[in-house]
This record gives structure tokens, C-alpha cells and sequence, in this order.
């Protein structure tokens, strides 16, 4: 269904496995979160999701044309669809700039954003209070700055 959906509109087959695997990743992350709520079939909303997110490569690549040929009836789930696709994507690319930081960074920011205090922060770091709290600042700006240089949140943001 979903093959069907991509390659009757300028994409792969290849296209057309990594918005489902991006799919089911932020179906998944909803559901742990206790966040997945839909009122009609699982494979009704697995199509929304696909769709709406296939939609958004399109209007990304700009293309020609009429922007979706459905090969099957969904329900449009609106604008709160969108919404979930686009945190999750936001999601992806705060994860990946915060995996390509530094070890100390990394987990200087982890224990920051799970609510550790500074100074319960500088105990597990082997950092004086002082040194902990600047090193925060230093890597929550080169997080902040390397997140908005990303094309992909750039375009995110649009949304």
C-alpha cells in the first residue's frame, strides 16, 4: 500500500521503505510516550502518516505536477499529523547533532535535560559547580548553533 502510494508519485521503492521505517519509528515514539491516539483503523492512520510524510519530501523536492495521486482512500488526520511527523523530525535532528558532540557534551546535556541539578551534574562529571555550569552553556550553544545551520530543521520550521 505504501510502495503503491510512493511509487505512483515520483519515488522509489527505496523511498518508499525509509517513510515507512520513519513512520513506524515516530508511531513508536509516540506510543511510549503514551501519545499515540487515533480514532480509526491502524492501517488507516499508518497510511496518514506515510502520506502526510511523503508529502512533505515532495514539497520539499519542489516538484512538478500534481503534488499527490492516492492509490487508496485514508481519512485525513489534519493538521495534527503534521504535527507529529514534524516533531519527530525535529526529534531525528536534535539526536544526530547531539551524538556527533563530544563525550563530556553529550552527557553533560543528558544529564541536564533528564532535570539533574548543576551540582549533582558537577559530582558525576568530577566537575567543580562552576566549571559544570559553563560547560553546559558552552555545549547547549554549539548544539543550539550546529542544530539551526541543518538544512532539515531549517525546513522544518516552515511547517
Amino acid at each position: 500500500m505504501i510502495n503503491r502510494l510512493v511509487l505512483n508519485n515520483r519515488g522509489s521503492e527505496e523511498d518508499a521503505q525509509d517513510i515507512f521505517q520513519d513512520a513506524l519509528s515516530m508511531m513508536y515514539e509516540k506510543l511510549e510516550q503514551d501519545q499515540l491516539q487515533f480514532n480509526c483503523a491502524f492501517k488507516t492512520y499508518l497510511y496518514a502518516v506515510c502520506r502526510n510524510m511523503w508529502l512533505m519530501v515532495l514539497r520539499k523536492k519542489r516538484t512538478d505536477g500534481p503534488m499527490l495521486r492516492d492509490t487508496e482512500v485514508g481519512d485525513d488526520l489534519g493538521e495534527t499529523l503534521v504535527r507529529d511527523i514534524t516533531d519527530a523530525r525535529r526529534k531525528q535532528v536534535f539526536k544526530a547533532h547531539l551524538e556527533h558532540m563530544g563525550e563530556d557534551c553529550q552527557q553533560v546535556l543528558k544529564y541536564f535535560f533528564a532535570g539533574k541539578p548543576l551540582k549533582q551534574i558537577a559530582k558525576l562529571m568530577g566537575f567543580t559547580e562552576a566549571y559544570a555550569k559553563k560547560r553546559k552553556f558552552i555545549c547547549q550553544q554549539r548544539l543550539i548553533a550546529a542544530i539551526e545551520q541543518d538544512s532539515l530543521f531549517q525546513e522544518l520550521t516552515e511547517y
